[in-house]
């Protein structure tokens, strides 16, 4: 699931201009307070002329070179203070000549330092090319509380003259669809495996009286799930221990549903999760009133990153409501499920004929983990498996056993408890040990078992969970790591 909800950024060319509207800022002329920006601001030109048609003087922007790799922008910026908590259409007359690739009228939100846009469009997806006479465009946007800046203008990529007039900002009904191109929804971003599965939206509750986020399957059937997710700036709370809190009401959850945070120390090449929870083994089913609930992590001070939000995991309908954070006393029992409480993903050569879960056990006493084969026949070598990955920093150089309690049920062929370390060669691990060579089979109680495996220094990501090869079901609880001696021997198969 984390791996999912991290879903990867493919950077394209309205990506590209995304980031440049953020980052990149000429010293260009300005125009009655319109100033120039953009990738390539110095091969435009910006100012004022009359339009007879308009019969008053519009503004323009045209390309003072032939051939421009990039793109100019005329923009202005305004506070965001009477459009917070609403919903905003822009709108704007353009006019232009011979744009060669494509133009747009384009607006941004912005949030507090350290996140990212709230909100964003360029009509990079329904782009104004060639020569075209004056026409209306509009854009709509959600501003939420935290918004600090709104930005909006005309681009134009590439080589090529147009014209604006009468760019106005307005106040509309959250019902009106926003724009966005980033996926949003008064500031959450609409992720997950199955977003278009799903309808998001806001509409006003009698109960909470106000209006609330909500979120609803549109299929009978979803293999997957909907994330709405705000990021946070961490900084404050760095070296704090805090607590999520938040309103929820569902109806007809089948699997099942959670309030979420993670707090981590991303990079540009690493995915780095330092604590998680997504309620996964104390999870919302069915049909249930508003009731408020709470996640406590700790925000270590090397955080980076921080987010917030609600998913539902298979079909049903959830309604969420006044998220906030504060600071608690470190007294005050963390609900953190990284690394091994929790936060299991489905994987495997035959994934697909396998299904995971969080089940309430009664002899454990708590929510363990699940693993079910959902097909009658399962390839030869096929197996599946319920599994969690964490970076290997904490334990490099050191010598490493891992224990757990394993349920099985009619095991058809073998299943057992895995561990893996992973190196700098993708699909080379440094060391494992899958229990191969003791397999469990067919029924069995909770039983304990360990592994002991070497993390060298040069190990990148520790692996580990429980496998089935064949048919069958297994639970998984109470993974713990520790630090051993070297005397103790390795389970490594790897060695043999």
């Amino acid at each position: 699931m984390i791996s999912k909800i991290n879903q990867t950024i493919k950077l394209n060319l309205i990506g590209v201009i995304i980031f440049m509207l953020f980052g990149l800022v000429s010293n260009a002329n300005e125009s009655e307070g319109w100033i120039k920006r953009g990738s390539k601001p110095d091969d435009y030109e910006i100012g004022t002329i009359k339009d007879n048609e308009r019969g008053k003087e519009v503004h323009f922007i045209k390309s003072i070179k032939n051939k421009i790799d990039g793109f100019g922008t005329i923009m202005q910026s305004i506070s965001p203070n009477k459009y917070k908590g609403k919903k905003v259409k822009l709108t704007g007359y353009i006019k232009t000549i011979d744009v060669k690739k494509w133009a747009g009228m384009w607006m941004r939100v912005d949030g507090p330092a350290g996140t990212k846009s709230l909100s964003f469009d360029n009509m990079g997806k329904r782009p104004i090319k060639g020569t075209t006479k004056w026409t209306k465009y509009e854009i709509v946007l959600d501003v939420p509380e935290e918004s600090t800046n709104i930005s909006y203008g005309v681009l134009i990529h590439g080589s090529g003259q147009a014209w604006l007039d009468n760019l106005n900002i307005e106040i509309v009904d959250f019902k009106v669809k926003s724009t966005s191109m980033n996926n949003t929804i008064g500031g959450w971003f609409i992720l997950g495996s199955k977003p278009n599965s799903y309808e998001v939206g806001i509409e006003n509750d009698k109960e909470r009286a106000n209006d609330v986020k909500y979120m609803k399957s549109i299929k009978a059937k979803i293999d997957g799930f909907v994330f709405l997710r705000k990021d946070i700036n961490p900084e404050k709370y760095l070296g704090k221990r805090v607590k999520l809190s938040g309103y929820v009401k569902t109806q007809d959850v089948k699997k099942w549903a959670g309030m979420l945070m993670r707090v981590g120390n991303d990079g540009k090449d690493k995915y780095k999760t330092l604590s998680f929870d997504n309620m996964q083994n104390r999870p919302i089913k069915g049909t249930t009133k508003w009731t408020k609930y709470e996640i406590v992590l700790d925000v270590p001070e090397e955080s980076k990153d921080m987010n917030i939000g609600f998913l539902i995991n298979g079909t049903g309908q959830a309604w969420i409501d006044d998220f906030e954070i504060e600071i608690v006393d470190k007294s005050l029992k963390s609900t953190d499920l990284y690394l091994t409480k929790g936060a299991w993903i489905k994987a495997g050569n035959e994934a697909k004929s396998y299904e995971i879960s969080m089940e309430k056990d009664s002899e454990r006493k708590n929510f363990v983990g699940y693993l079910k084969s959902t097909n009658a026949s399962i390839p030869k070598k096929g197996f599946g498996t319920i599994m969690q990955c964490f970076v290997a920093d904490k334990y490099k150089g050191k010598r490493v056993r891992l224990t757990g309690y394993v349920k099985t049920k009619e095991i058809e062929k073998w299943a057992g408890m895995w561990m893996r370390v992973d190196g700098p060669k993708k699909g080379k691990p440094l060391s494992f040990d899958n229990m191969k060579e003791r397999p469990i089979k067919g029924k069995s109680d909770w039983t304990k078992y360990k592994i002991v495996l070497d993390v060298p220094k040069e190990s990148t990501n520790v692996c580990f969970g429980v496998l089935i090869y064949g048919t069958g079901e297994a639970w998984i609880d109470d993974i713990k790591f520790e630090v051993v001696d070297k005397t103790v021997p390795v389970t490594n198969m790897l060695k043999k």
